[in-house]
């Protein structure tokens, strides 16, 4: 037999011990484990066990079939590649954990299909899998001189250790019957982990959370794999697989928790596990074999900073501090409308899914903007101007992140807080940036709106609906806007003409906007007192909007007096510590009343 066609029919082994654990899982969904209570062989029970009987023979026919594959293919690697220890090695640990599989497959019939026993023949069959691509991969492929070592393969390491636990984890929660602990809720278990401390529906919850940190780990396998391993195709069409087969499985997994007991569906997700634990540890194999490219071996400290470098683009991209600001705002509205500190799981919900609204809407301003921003020196030395971030991946970045700001506020809090969500995010991408920014003065006036909605998003997450204490923060936020950011444009007037963008300082002086900004405060002082006039908020909310307004009137006036830039910059770092301070003042007042 040619070397190529001991290449195939390895591969053909590999993909009988996959379908072999396909089969094992339709015997667990099916309940035939015991269809043959003795071993190895059945005996006469095909008549008496019926079609359960005939599934577990099936099943153990094909370990019968398998079992003599792998013999015939240690013979024929013994024989052709007898001086190579790397390929012989990975051979004879195949053949070891051969018997190791059957020996636990005989021990989990004879206890009866004890829950460890079934978990332990389970990864065993993982790992037999896992060993038969290891020769496959060996044979496929020249032995390098140097095993690559390099980060690229200790992540894929930590990938193959997560999937592999991951399978373990599951197979316990299938054997445990742990599935129906927490009936159709997604993604948590509600109301059935602490309250009843059950332990089934621990193991369901440790499950999911594993699941999610697994497929963050392969999409993250999936981006540096271009990074470290760009132009070894095989390694990258293998990580383009995994990544694919891992968003197939959660798919899969999310609709099994929906629809409940179905034994077509837990089969394909079983089934998927499996596959998507071959494709990592083929590509785990892969990379700890074939030979790491040139530019990355002469270049590997700078691709080190190149994955640090890119995250911090991409946290560069959610604008982290206006997406703080934006939290702390929701939160004295949380803490308002529970009158004190709202329950731990709506709150970490809530500012989730309106952080991922805030960063989607940001990365989507930083790619309409990337133009403006390239020629402007504050805004330069983004990502998407520099060419760090492509702007294709920015806007696929923040549309995603909206996408999953929707659906963790729509499933985990409420549908009105959801939509206000992404009304914000709409009213900032398409209203502000698209449209007025680069077409009128008032455009920080209208699209200021955006800004203000998170305090209702807190409120509806709370109440469900939105109330007047909502409505107040609203407007408070609304003319709070114009005087920050035109205390900005007052700094960056010279870029903003440069750009073409047509901010009040540009259009109609420093003088003028001064006088806007002194407006617009002592309207925001006016409304900020008036939830007290209403009896909404209480002593403390009034001497702290006091205090606060007072000394952002005073920097409006002089600003008006003197329009120079230190002046400006006093007013504009001054109203970024005034709407964080007014809102903790919110949450203190109601602390208070409450």
């Amino acid at each position: 037999m040619t070397p190529k066609r001991v290449v195939t029919f390895a591969a053909l082994v590999a993909a009988l011990a996959w379908a072999l654990m396909t089969v094992g899982a339709y015997v667990r969904v099916s309940d035939s484990g015991l269809g043959c209570p003795d071993w190895p062989a059945c005996h006469g029970q095909l008549v008496a066990g019926g079609h359960h009987a005939l599934i577990e023979q099936v099943h153990r026919w094909i370990v019968t079939v398998l079992s003599v594959a792998l013999v015939v293919l240690a013979v024929l690697v013994y024989r052709m590649r007898q001086g190579e220890r790397r390929v012989t090695t990975a051979m004879t640990i195949t053949l070891a954990l051969l018997g190791l599989q059957v020996v636990l497959g005989g021990v989990t019939v004879l206890l009866n299909n004890v829950s460890w026993t079934v978990v332990m023949h389970y990864g065993a069959a993982a790992a037999l899998l896992a060993a038969v691509l290891l020769v496959v991969v060996r044979l496929a492929f020249p032995e390098a001189e140097s095993p690559p070592r390099d980060g690229y393969v200790r992540l894929v390491t930590w990938l193959a250790g997560t999937t592999f636990g991951l399978l373990l984890m599951g197979a316990t929660v299938a054997t445990t019957d742990s599935h129906e602990s927490c009936g159709k809720s997604f993604p948590l278990c509600r109301g059935d982990v602490v309250p009843s401390a059950d332990h089934h529906a621990v193991i369901n919850m440790a499950h999911r959370v594993w699941a999610g940190l697994a497929l963050l780990l392969a999409l993250w396998v999936w981006r540096q794999t271009g990074r470290w391993r760009r132009g070894v195709w095989q390694i990258e069409a293998a990580a383009r697989g995994m990544a694919s087969l891992f968003l197939a499985q959660a798919a899969v997994g999310v609709a099994v928790i929906e629809a409940g007991e179905n034994d077509v569906l837990e089969v394909l997700h079983s089934s998927l596990a499996s596959l998507t634990w071959l494709a990592v540890a083929t590509l785990l194999w892969m990379a700890r074999t074939l030979p790491v490219p040139e530019v990355v071996q002469s270049g590997t400290g700078v691709e080190r900073s190149a994955w640090r470098t890119s995250i911090a683009d991409y946290l560069t991209l959610v604008k982290p501090r206006i997406m703080l600001l934006i939290l702390i705002t929701a939160y004295g509205a949380m803490a308002f409308a529970a009158d004190g500190p709202p329950r731990a799981g709506l709150t970490a919900w809530t500012l989730l899914g309106l952080g991922l609204s805030s960063g989607g809407a940001s990365a989507i301003n930083h790619y309409l903007d990337r133009d403006i921003d390239a020629r402007m020196t504050r805004t330069a030395g983004r990502p998407v101007p520099t060419g760090r971030v492509a702007p294709e991946a920015a806007l696929g970045f923040g549309t995603g992140l909206i996408i999953a700001s929707v659906a963790v506020l729509a499933l985990n809090v409420n549908l009105i807080s959801a939509g206000l969500a992404l009304a914000g995010a709409f009213t900032y991408v398409v209203v502000y940036t698209y449209w007025l920014k680069r077409r009128t003065p008032l455009n920080i006036v209208i699209g200021g709106a955006a800004g203000a909605v998170p305090p209702l998003v807190g409120w509806a997450a709370v109440t469900g609906h939105v109330g007047l204490p909502a409505a107040f923060m609203f407007a408070i936020i609304f003319l709070w806007t114009p005087p920050h950011f035109w205390a900005l444009a007052i700094l960056a007037k010279r870029e903003y003409a440069n750009a073409g963008v047509p901010m009040l300082p540009v259009v109609r002086g420093d003088r003028e906007t001064a006088r806007q900004i002194l407006l617009y405060t002592l309207l925001l002082v006016g409304i900020s007192i008036l939830p007290f006039a209403d009896r909404t908020f209480g002593w403390v909310y009034l001497t702290g909007a006091v205090v606060l307004g007072a000394e952002f009137v005073l920097l409006a006036v002089r600003l008006l007096r003197d329009t120079s830039p230190p002046a400006a910059r006093r007013l504009f770092l001054y109203s970024l510590a005034y709407l964080a301070l007014l809102f903790l003042v919110i949450g203190l007042d109601r602390a208070r009343l409450s």
